[in-house]
């Protein structure tokens, strides 16, 4: 009985391994799905979230940086802080204050919770915003989103969880294309600010 319990045991977690390596692949239909399924990713997240996001496209819901925050917070206090890189894709001439106010309201709560320290923001300029929305976690699963148009009521969603060779190609990129001209927030944000104080 005990080398047959071992051996279902043994079995078990093989089929485990497998369903664990294998490729899988969700459809989004739904707005609300796209975030909630996003915060179930984020909280697997061992190191390191990257998300790619176009200024011109459907936001996230208000509670979800509320959410991701509460996440950082939880694995800061046991000590497993996790990095949130994010790249915000927009237009120059759509580069105003009302832009960085609204970035602000929407990015507060990683202040307000104390960990703003692993939370960093980056702008790419771009005179034509064509993409998706993405987010990249750990090297090990992400989501795409592509809105049909301008509206949340018809944002749909890609999830890929443990695709680890197509998610590190996928952070390659991210790393060495999408960083190449970033420029720091707070550093757009205080050359704009310096350039209207220059005007008035």
């Amino acid at each position: 009985i005990d080398n047959t319990l071992k051996n279902q045991t043994n079995l078990l977690t093989n089929i485990e391994h497998h369903l664990k390596s294998f490729n899988q692949f969700r459809y989004l239909k739904e707005y609300e799905d796209i975030y909630t399924a996003s915060i179930g990713l984020i909280e697997k997240t061992q190191t390191k979230m990257r998300a790619l996001i176009f200024a011109n496209q459907p936001k996230a819901p208000d509670w979800w940086n509320d959410k991701v925050s509460s996440i950082s917070k939880e694995k800061d206090s046991k000590n497993k802080p996790i990095q949130f890189d994010l790249v915000i894709c927009v237009k120059p001439t759509d580069i105003s204050e009302e832009f960085f106010k609204i970035a602000d309201q929407r990015f507060a709560v990683y202040s307000e919770r104390h960990v703003a320290k692993y939370f960093h923001r980056y702008v790419h300029e771009m005179k034509k915003l064509i993409g998706h929305d993405c987010l990249i976690i750990d090297d090990q699963h992400f989501i795409i989103n592509f809105p049909t148009i301008r509206t949340n009521l018809t944002q749909k969603g890609m999830l890929f969880e443990n695709q680890n060779q197509v998610a590190k190609e996928l952070s390659s990129w991210f790393d060495e294309f999408v960083f190449k001209d970033v420029v720091a927030y707070e550093d757009l944000k205080n050359d704009y600010e310096k350039k209207q104080n220059r005007k008035s």
